[in-house]
């Protein structure tokens, strides 16, 4: 009897009981959820593209309450505490979303409370203290706080968004006028006389359009502005007795200047012609009718368009059957007034038509070897002679004898891209370096201007690197990939708006998620230290006071930490609005209030706020 009495209790003692299977099981369960749910992701679909309901956020917090409940029964009590901060940190990255409304409420509600605080006390010269009670401190802030809401809606975010796009433009502007030209160099792409002033020409170069006066020095006038800032330019013309004096087609589009604008130099409005009609096309030559006021022709990568008012409406004129090759481009338009015939100039081939339907080569003895880089027609005395830039030099058409070499081209300018004919016997020519005027068909070229070469093209002349890609790489990613960049950049911070408001989608879009971290806000403001106690009390009771002392010691960090940083912007902006305005730096006020934010970053702060206003 006694052997079978003391052997039960024994029994008893190994044996597992539910609970404890239970909360085995539920920690299992636990663990297997967990490295499900950080291996698959946030946005893991299953094989249908829909959403895992394993992986729903009911899922989440049902395991969280799960494990509270077992948490007395296991004896190593932080295992289940790890599991619970595991799943409460993915369901926060989860919910983040939804809880957005609510951090910015209480981030507000914390920040107004600092607010109020630091008003009860505020420090005057000779160790003396300004003290108000707490209902006069919630008056004044809230006051000041509708004011600086009104003066940031009203005033400054509109002249903050000003200055930020003209900043952008002027940053734009800089690139391609001082960097580009600086590390790749300004070639020529084009040429136009003045149509009052045959000494005066338009100068097209890669990025930028220039007045030019031939016999002055320093007569270099810039003329790019507006809408034209940071496109590639591939052709110019100019014309008289318009609406618009100055056309320039670009990667981009087709813009043009009238002649009021042209007078107002801080303040030239390019404007595009026909919109989006030549989305998806470079521009390559621009062709102008003598003596018609409102005809218009644009030859493109794709093919040959005309406007007959002045680019509102076009027509296009199908050139496959013209297009000597695919890789062929279209070099010049040409008008024959005597015979009201248009010439469109190929690579490797001239065609001629005076309806725009059928075309007719041009011969081309004596141009078997030599590739077509312009054409022009010259009216010299009520006749017209026809000219050719390629390859090799400057050639004329004579009748019965072909196309002849002009001597005074032969060297000076062994492939000649550029030509227009003036009135007289007399030409600009030049190529995509130089530019020339020749004033007697028999005399020698006169060098008018250059083209900067650029660093990069200064280092391809060295033999020992020529053949590197390194060099052709950064060029290209200068001239092509950063411009690419900075037109899409617009798309790109679209996006980013569009992810950021994906946060309101849950609440019925960017106002109702304002309107409720107002009033998360308002009761936060109202109730902060309930709030906080309530956090506290989620605790057990014999931590709470632990817990309570390690959050008042991290407020009181942080409202020192928070009146030592704002203290700190506000002086060095107004101080850097003030002294840019007095200075002249544009855009005063967003660069003083960029040198103040950034004050704030340690360290490099201050230089990155300087760097804005350098």
């Amino acid at each position: 009897m006694n052997n079978t009495s003391s052997s039960e209790p024994h029994r008893t003692n190994e044996e597992i009981t539910g609970s404890t299977i239970v909360a085995i099981i539920s920690i299992v369960l636990a663990a297997c959820w967990i490295a499900f749910a950080y291996y698959k992701g946030s946005s893991a679909k299953d094989a249908d593209g829909g959403a895992i309901l394993l992986l729903h956020p009911i899922v989440a917090i049902l395991l969280i309450f799960l494990l509270s409940c077992i948490r007395h029964l296991i004896a190593v009590k932080g295992v289940v505490t790890i599991l619970i901060a595991m799943i409460s940190i993915w369901l926060f990255t989860n919910m983040l979303g939804v809880l957005m409304p609510f951090i910015i409420g209480f981030g507000f509600a914390y920040f107004f409370r600092f607010l109020v605080n630091a008003m009860q006390d505020i420090p005057l010269p000779r160790g003396k203290r300004l003290r108000l009670r707490r209902g006069y401190a919630r008056a004044i802030v809230t006051i000041i706080t509708l004011g600086v809401f009104a003066l940031l809606f009203l005033y400054i975010l509109p002249q903050i968004g000003k200055q930020s796009r003209d900043m952008t433009k002027g940053l734009i502007n800089f690139y391609h006028q001082t960097v580009v030209p600086f590390a790749v160099g300004n070639k020529f792409h084009g040429i136009a006389i003045h149509p009052n002033n045959p000494d005066v020409i338009y100068l097209a170069t890669a990025h930028g359009i220039y007045l030019f006066e031939y016999g002055k020095v320093d007569s270099m006038e810039d003329m790019t502005g507006g809408d034209l800032i940071g496109k590639s330019i591939q052709a110019v013309a100019a014309a008289r007795g318009r609406r618009y004096q100055l056309y320039v087609g670009t990667n981009q589009g087709l813009f043009a200047l009238s002649a009021a604008d042209q007078q107002e130099k801080g303040a030239r409005i390019w404007r595009q012609i026909g919109g989006d009609f030549f989305e998806g096309q470079s521009i390559q030559v621009i062709g102008i009718p003598p003596g018609n006021s409102s005809q218009l022709y644009v030859g493109t990568d794709i093919g040959l368009y005309r406007s007959d008012n002045e680019g509102v409406t076009w027509r296009e004129f199908a050139l496959e059957d013209l297009r000597p090759s695919p890789e062929s481009a279209i070099r010049s338009i040409a008008f024959s007034v005597l015979a009201g015939e248009i010439y469109l100039a190929w690579d490797e081939a001239v065609y001629r038509s005076a309806d725009l339907e059928t075309w007719s080569p041009m011969e081309l003895d004596g141009l078997e070897d030599a590739s077509i880089q312009a054409f022009a027609i010259a009216n010299f005395n009520g006749s017209e002679q026809f000219y050719a830039g390629t390859s090799k030099g400057l050639y004329q058409w004579q009748r019965g004898r072909g196309w002849k070499a002009v001597d005074a081209s032969v060297e000076s300018i062994p492939a000649l891209s550029l030509l227009t004919p003036l009135p007289k016997e007399e030409f600009y020519a030049g190529n995509d370096t130089a530019l020339y005027r020749l004033t007697d068909i028999h005399t020698e070229w006169k060098l008018v201007t250059y083209a900067d070469g650029g660093l990069l093209s200064t280092l391809k002349s060295y033999k020992p690197i020529r053949d590197l890609e390194i060099v052709s790489r950064v060029e290209a990613y200068l001239t092509d990939t950063l411009p690419t960049l900075a037109r899409t950049g617009s798309e790109f911070v679209g996006t980013l708006l569009k992810s950021f408001s994906s946060i309101a989608i849950g609440f019925g879009g960017f106002l109702a998620t304002t309107f409720l971290a107002l009033m998360v806000f308002i009761y936060a403001s109202q109730s902060f230290r309930n709030y906080i106690q309530s956090f506290i009390n989620l605790f057990p009771q014999h931590n709470r006071d632990n817990i309570r002392r390690y959050l008042v010691e991290v407020d009181r960090n942080l409202e020192s930490f928070l009146r030592g940083q704002v203290t700190v912007i506000l002086i060095i902006s107004i101080i850097s609005i003030i002294v840019y305005s007095i200075i002249g730096v544009p855009f005063a006020l967003v660069v003083g209030l960029l040198a103040g934010i950034c004050n704030a970053i340690p360290t490099f702060g201050p230089y990155v706020g300087g760097l804005f206003a350098l």
